[in-house]
């Protein structure tokens, strides 16, 4: 009596535990045998049952009891071994850990959504801090549970709900599937550089960290960071439709890569989705925006947008400017080239090898005499650049050196040099050529451009505007810096880092330089003026208030057609009002005068 009465008041074993066998005695008078316990087939505590017997039972257990279950009690009869209630910390990360690892490595299966559901158990795709929690149902459509998205009504009925990829498409793996994370870091950091620190997209490509991915990886970085921007305006606008507050810029960046890959690239849903939250995940603090991610993404892809509307491509700002100087029918066939890729357009070094040029590169000559190639890929791997016989240079680019109409032997003076087009054309014309520019790095890139193609120049690194050399010359080229609204076919990442507060301080230094530059013209020598910019107060406003304040210069106005510059250019004074849209392809916007000093 005493050892039953021990054993119905007082835990059987203590381990720290406060559990009792109330029975015991029951349990002892039983002539029924103990259930033994069931082998199970997944391990327990992480010990496979081939691998690792269970230890014996301990002295002072009682004797025909058996061992303890899982959960630190004795088998009694009929009960079956229970698992050890769930336990906050290690223990279950670690069962996590353990449950993830007996996972397949694809995340995603292939296949249409119903099998997909079935080979995912189920699982939620997507659920996280202002997210809509997302669970495949029987049909294998995506179940949305609102939180903090901002979203059409139900859709009941809507059994074909619009999605950018067909079920067939979806089960196919693209080459952009196979791009791995790095890649997409990279396009990440790229737009980052581009939009949140002004550096600029070309200054990003630069970067030691893009060079050392391998080169399919690098070219696929630079695509995903251009389809994001080129299409900025009306991705932001359907991101902005499914979020009510934004989050941090990191994962705003994040979205918009993902839906430059959903609805530019036609990168298959399910990879676009999943590579984009494994992008989110690996952010500082991104964790906490998995299901955000996912679930926006995920409506793109059933509801995506229109991304070719004239009226979001450009900032409403620019876009009301240039409707302003130009008038709505240009303003629209402007906005809508920012998401049309460029054709990369070449200056020969010999204007007579321009039409061989224009086979090799299978591409045309252009009025002027530059070459549009039709190659794509790095420019390097392309014939004759090795040897010289070529640069990259845009077509209105090359405009205002064959203004200047230099000589041999004439002096001609390039201020603002970089990153070297005009001086080469200088220079292969046979004048005796002056590069300035205040970026060493810059000018670094001339000298090699100088190197590859046989031509001299004299390099300075020099302030245009305060340059001590009293020398003057027969010819001046100044590119002024701007905002350089013009290139957005190449940089469309200028469209949205400019601001209205950047052209009046622009104009003041573009002043200061068109001074500068008047100093150091011969008497009867050519001024040429221009800037890459489509605003008026970078081009016609600057030029106008430049002759009169300085009465010694008049215009020399440029003949039609001279140059290669397109018909539609010419101005009623003679400058040109190069816009995007007035070549055939396209073409870099500039603004480009031709003076004369008495």
């Amino acid at each position: 009596m005493f050892a039953e009465r021990w054993f119905t008041t007082r835990p059987i074993w203590f381990r720290g535990k406060l559990s009792h066998v109330p029975s015991v005695h029951r349990v002892l008078l039983s002539r029924r045998p103990l259930r033994p316990r069931r082998h199970v087939a997944r391990h327990v505590h992480g010990r496979h049952p081939g691998l690792h017997p269970a230890p014996a039972a301990r002295p002072h257990e009682p004797a025909g009891l058996g061992g303890p279950g899982p959960d630190g009690r004795l088998l009694r009869r009929g009960r079956r071994a229970r698992a050890a209630p769930p336990r906050l910390g290690g223990v279950r990360r670690r069962q996590r850990r353990q449950r993830a690892a007996a996972r397949p490595a694809l995340r995603h299966p292939a296949g249409p959504p119903a099998d997909r559901a079935a080979a995912d158990g189920g699982r939620v795709l997507g659920a996280g801090r202002d997210a809509a929690v997302r669970r495949l149902g029987a049909d294998g459509r995506p179940q949305a549970r609102r939180l903090k998205l901002l979203a059409p009504a139900a859709r009941s009925g809507q059994a074909g709900a619009v999605t950018t990829n067909s079920p067939e498409d979806l089960s196919k793996s693209g080459p952009e599937t196979a791009i791995g994370l790095p890649a997409r870091a990279a396009a990440l950091d790229l737009l980052d550089a581009a939009l949140s620190r002004r550096a600029g997209l070309e200054e990003g490509l630069t970067h030691p960290a893009l060079g050392r991915l391998a080169p399919r990886d690098r070219a696929f970085a630079r695509a995903l960071a251009m389809a994001a921007l080129r299409h900025l305006g009306p991705i932001d606008a359907a991101l902005q439709a499914r979020l009510r507050k934004p989050p941090p810029d990191r994962i705003v960046q994040v979205l918009r890569l993902g839906a430059a890959q959903l609805l530019v690239l036609k990168t298959p849903a399910h990879a676009a989705v999943s590579a984009t939250v494994d992008l989110a995940a690996s952010q500082k603090g991104g964790q906490a925006f998995k299901g955000l991610v996912n679930a926006v993404l995920r409506g793109l892809s059933r509801e995506p947008p229109d991304l070719s509307d004239p009226d979001l491509l450009a900032p409403q700002w620019l876009a009301a400017r240039w409707r302003a100087a130009f008038g709505p029918e240009a303003a629209r066939a402007m906005a809508a080239m920012v998401a049309d890729e460029p054709a990369t357009d070449v200056t020969p070094k010999d204007s007579a090898d321009a039409e061989a040029l224009g086979q090799m590169l299978e591409g045309r000559v252009l009025p002027g005499g530059s070459v549009r190639a039709g190659l794509k890929g790095e420019v390097q791997a392309w014939p004759g650049f090795a040897e010289g016989r070529w640069w990259v240079q845009d077509a209105s680019a090359a405009i205002p050196a064959r203004l200047l109409a230099v000589k041999a032997d004439e002096t001609a003076l390039d201020l603002c040099a970089a990153p070297g087009g005009k001086t080469l054309q200088l220079a292969a014309a046979g004048a005796r050529v002056t590069a300035v520019d205040k970026a060493a790095g810059r000018l670094k890139r001339v000298s090699e451009n100088l190197a590859r193609t046989g031509l001299s120049a004299e390099v300075v690194q020099a302030d245009a505007a305060e340059w001590p050399d009293r020398r003057r010359f027969d010819a001046v080229l100044l590119d002024a810096p701007c905002s350089a609204t013009g290139t957005y076919r190449r940089h469309p990442d200028v469209l949205w880092v400019a601001s209205p507060a950047d052209i009046p301080k622009l104009a003041t230094l573009q002043a200061r330089l068109l001074d500068a530059a008047a100093r150091r013209v011969k008497a009867g020598g050519r001024l040429v003026y221009c800037v890459c910019s489509l605003e008026p107060e970078e081009g016609e406003a600057q030029v106008e208030a430049f002759l009169k304040r300085s009465p010694e210069f008049a215009p020399e106005p440029v003949e039609p057609g001279e140059g290669g510059a397109p018909e539609a250019s010419r101005l009623p004074n003679g400058t040109l009002r190069i816009l995007p849209h007035h070549l055939d392809g396209g073409t870099d916007g500039f603004f480009i005068a031709r003076l004369r000093r008495s």
